[in-house]
């Protein structure tokens, strides 16, 4: 069984299903999101696919296509869990840069920066 979500500006969205305001609690993970049953690594290989094509991605100074958000997947196996995170870097910038910058990237960048730290 496995499980894909991400963490874009504050919100958890599902990546592999349309469910895009989930919770994160301690006790159980990720609340609501959809989990695929799966038998074999072909299966875990598409449904990673699946959920790449998903993920926020967008051009920066550095990169024409990088992650904007953090993710995590999650493998259960004999009742063991297993999650893998990929997290989004962060970004310097300089001050008078933010003047060229729209107000969605500028939150973009507070988010990723502030998760990190």
């Amino acid at each position: 069984r496995v499980s894909y979500v991400e963490i874009h500006n504050e919100r958890v969205a599902d990546l592999l299903s349309d469910r895009t305001s989930l919770d994160i609690r301690d006790d159980c993970g990720v609340v609501g999101a959809e989990v695929v049953d799966v038998s074999s690594l072909d299966e875990v290989l598409d449904v990673l696919r699946l959920g790449a094509e998903r993920r926020a991605i967008a051009s920066t100074d550095l990169n024409e296509r990088s992650s904007r958000s953090h993710t995590i997947f999650s493998v259960e196996v004999n009742g063991a869990t297993l999650r893998l995170a990929d997290l989004a870097g962060s970004e310097k910038w300089r001050t008078e840069e933010l003047r060229d910058y729209s107000k969605h990237r500028i939150k973009e960048l507070t988010s990723i920066n502030q998760s990190l730290s």
